[in-house]
């Protein structure tokens, strides 16, 4: 599903789903199961719980980015929050008892079960609204749940799947063929992300004892409000944490943006042709980066962005593409006190509760003077347990943080930390 709007922010999309206890052949190797329940059409009428949901989403990905950045503080990080919680949210409706419990307090699930799942569907529809006939932005966005083919998942986890997020199960023979249900799983991310996640599951991920994965895919291509003129792009240093200097191409603009500062940092927003969206980043001030790093939350980004005003100024951007491959989400978000055994609430009692085996995160972006290409991708595999005077120029020549954010709901699609440009 296409949409259109401004912003790399990964929202749920909307699709209707049907039937339950009925099977649709699909090209093999996989048949979808689907539940009886329509995508239920939700309005986004009430704004504290739109922001509730928000600022449990901001916490969670701070957290667990910083749990990332952590293993790889000299490296280029790109997570999409959106896109995790789409596919933790799955997992979420399968949990119960002291497991759902443990998993809403280390995702900052701050709602119960039916209204956090709702919520999440009012805001992907609105989201969709305002975005499907936007011109300048395709926002592509994709669940879906694998399983064997001798599992029957239950009614009430298909049915929560079917009117929240759109997302039939796909039935594969993990048990007797598991490389092929993987590159089965591998070319249907691909196809859904235009071929810029090309290998969520690496060989070995999917096994023999592997019942269930869960599976998002968002692809982005957001054109800039104001586009960078080519003949503008230039060569100009860039400066590494190391201070070693390089040459990177970089962009330039003069025009009206949104800008911020405070005595760590200096925040600019880039708009994209639907204006609901932006390219928000944040360059910490020489000698501040551990001082905005640490002090980094839901409070310090809300005063950012409440503190945005229109002020006429040139900005320098690096031109950069790269991926980030988070082999290790699993790791960081157990650290983070997520349960990862004993969820009960997908298959019949007689198969026993599932653990997750593996969580998969993979991102793509490409930033140049036309706006903005994005890509991520999350797969989780499972098995039966075992303010100042305004700048007259804004260099960004430094590592920044970025996110691409909703300004509606404050739903954050991506979230980065470029530390060199001309990494890949």
């Amino acid at each position: 599903m296409k949409m259109s709007g401004r912003s790399l922010v990964l929202g749920f999309m909307l699709a209707a789903v049907f039937g339950c206890s009925k099977l649709e052949t699909l090209p093999q190797p996989y048949t979808t199961v689907r539940s009886d329940k329509q995508r239920v059409a939700v309005r986004l009428e009430d704004a504290s719980r739109s922001q509730e949901w928000a600022q449990g989403q901001t916490q969670f990905s701070l957290n667990l980015f910083r749990e990332i950045e952590k293993a790889s503080a000299d490296g280029n990080l790109l997570i999409s929050p959106h896109s995790l919680t789409s596919a933790l949210a799955m997992l979420y409706a399968g949990s119960t008892g002291d497991v759902e419990t443990a998993m809403a307090g280390a995702l900052h699930f701050f709602q119960p079960q039916a209204e956090f799942h709702s919520t999440a569907n009012a805001i992907d529809s609105d989201i969709a609204t305002r975005t499907q006939t936007s011109a300048g932005f395709t926002l592509q966005i994709e669940n879906a749940v694998w399983t064997d083919t001798h599992a029957k998942p239950l009614a009430s986890f298909l049915d929560t799947l079917g009117e929240n997020y759109g997302a039939g199960v796909n039935q594969t023979d993990f048990l007797g063929d598991p490389e092929g249900s993987r590159k089965a799983i591998n070319e249907w991310v691909s196809d859904k992300t235009e071929g810029k996640i090309l290998e969520l599951f690496g060989g070995g991920a999917i096994k023999k004892s592997t019942v269930l994965a869960l599976t998002n895919a968002v692809y982005l291509d957001a054109k800039w409000k104001n586009k960078f003129e080519a003949r503008d792009t230039a060569p100009a240093p860039f400066y590494l944490k190391s201070g070693t200097q390089i040459s990177v191409s970089t962009m330039s603009q003069s025009a009206t943006f949104d800008y911020a500062e405070d005595e760590t940092v200096q925040a600019v927003e880039l708009a994209y042709a639907n204006e609901d969206f932006g390219f928000l980043i944040m360059l910490p001030k020489e000698g501040k980066e551990s001082a905005f790093a640490e002090a980094l939350s839901v409070e310090q980004l809300g005063k950012i962005t409440g503190s945005l005003q229109s002020i006429w100024t040139k900005v320098t951007l690096p031109k950069f593409e790269f991926s980030w491959n988070g082999v290790s989400t699993k790791e960081y978000l157990q650290a983070l006190g997520m349960p990862v055994s004993g969820f009960s609430g997908i298959l019949p009692p007689e198969y026993g509760p599932l653990d997750v085996e593996s969580v998969s995160h993979k991102t793509w972006i490409s930033v140049d003077e036309e706006g903005t290409k994005a890509a991520a991708a999350t797969g989780i595999t499972m098995g039966v347990t075992s303010a100042g005077p305004s700048p007259d120029v804004i260099k960004v020549n430094r590592p920044f943080y970025f996110l691409i954010r909703d300004r509606k709901t404050s739903a954050i699609l991506f979230l980065g930390h470029l530390m060199n440009p001309t990494e890949k």
